[in-house]
């Protein structure tokens, strides 16, 4: 069996707006309450599943989040970032076993500060 390198993997990559690449506006009511969130179709699909999860629309879910980040005082300069940090901290929380990858499981059910110490643990774990 060939492996690739990600580099050429995705440079080999199809060119056209299905593949994931391209960014694009979510439709719906995300439009209208966050009009510059533009993510690519990968994230997208990410935050969707995050949404699920807990029984929420993705506008649904970025509102929540946006008001959270804000609660928290978090600087909300460029939201998009910041959802694309959350797409990928899940992926992640998820192939450290962290967090089940059972899309059953909703989030909300999930012990935040275990999980959130846990997530140190490894990355001192890695460090060393």
């Amino acid at each position: 069996m060939r492996t690739l390198s990600i580099e050429s993997l995705l440079s080999c990559a199809p060119r056209h707006k299905s593949s994931g690449f391209y960014p694009h506006a979510e439709a719906g009511g995300l439009i209208r309450s966050f009009p510059n969130i533009r993510l690519e179709n990968s994230f997208w699909g990410i935050l969707e599943e995050i949404a699920k999860r807990d029984d929420l629309q993705v506008p649904q879910m970025i509102t929540r989040l946006y008001h959270e980040s804000i609660d928290a005082g978090h600087d909300m300069g460029n939201f998009t970032s910041f959802l694309r940090v959350c797409a990928m901290r899940y992926l992640s929380l998820q192939a450290h076993g962290q967090i089940s990858s059972d899309i059953n499981t909703p989030i909300n059910t999930l012990n935040a500060d275990e999980i959130l110490l846990n997530e140190k643990l490894i990355k001192l774990m890695l460090k060393s």
